[in-house]
């Protein structure tokens, strides 16, 4: 069982991950070099959160997943680089995946997959329109992002603990702030968009980070 000490380490990250989240969202409009560094400070401080633990193969491949996801920020941050940030986000969710697959095998209830898989045909039939000369890379992320998502809906229904429920909850945000940065991008810019886009996304990688911390210790021997 964690310790209180563990405990509060975890509760003083996550202080500082919104600290740092609030700060960057509130300098995103002026596209300064503050909200740069806080965009990217905020995803480093969630890499030191899953850092706190890094006993099992899943946990070292979460933090490799979330060290492409701030490589995906910083390149993001130039909409020249869109593509780049497409293949370091798509890069973090086959390793995601893999490490899923790995440490949850089994084979019952795929028909998540096809579940998830139309999902993500809905949402690439709603974009399809606007994609031009990025239909075949956004067609395969929207492939990665539904199939790692579905993976960690079967993960959680066949092994519910505190630990599968904070990957199926991350998996889900992270799907719905891509969604969200798809729309705005491809179809429609509303006005609080971006702020929608990065508070769905540091939710989403603040909770996979967690599932690396001592918080779920006593359920890493159900990996």
């Amino acid at each position: 069982m964690s310790s209180p000490i563990s405990h509060t380490k975890t509760k003083i990250f996550l202080f500082c991950i919104g600290l740092l989240a609030v700060s960057a969202m509130a300098l995103e409009s002026q596209y300064s070099l503050g909200y740069a560094l806080g965009k990217g400070l905020t995803t480093t401080m969630v890499i030191f959160l899953a850092l706190t633990n890094r006993a099992l193969p899943l946990h070292k491949l979460i933090i490799t997943g979330l060290i492409f996801c701030l490589a995906g920020d910083l390149l993001l941050l130039n909409q020249d680089y869109f593509v780049f940030g497409l293949i370091s986000f798509f890069t973090a969710h086959a390793i995601f995946l893999y490490g899923l697959l790995r440490s949850y095998p089994s084979k019952n209830k795929r028909w998540i997959y096809l579940v998830f898989w139309s999902i993500g045909g809905g949402i690439f039939y709603l974009l399809y329109p606007n994609l031009k000369g990025l239909t075949y890379p956004v067609l395969a992320y929207v492939l990665i992002i539904s199939s790692m998502s579905a993976q960690a809906a079967r993960a959680y229904i066949l092994n519910r603990n505190n630990k599968t429920a904070l990957l199926f909850a991350g998996a889900l945000f992270f799907m719905l702030s891509d969604t969200v940065l798809a729309y705005s991008k491809f179809v429609f810019n509303f006005s609080f968009s971006s702020l929608l886009i990065l508070s769905t996304y540091w939710t989403a990688i603040s909770l996979i980070a967690l599932s690396n911390s001592y918080l779920n210790q006593a359920y890493e021997n159900q990996s």
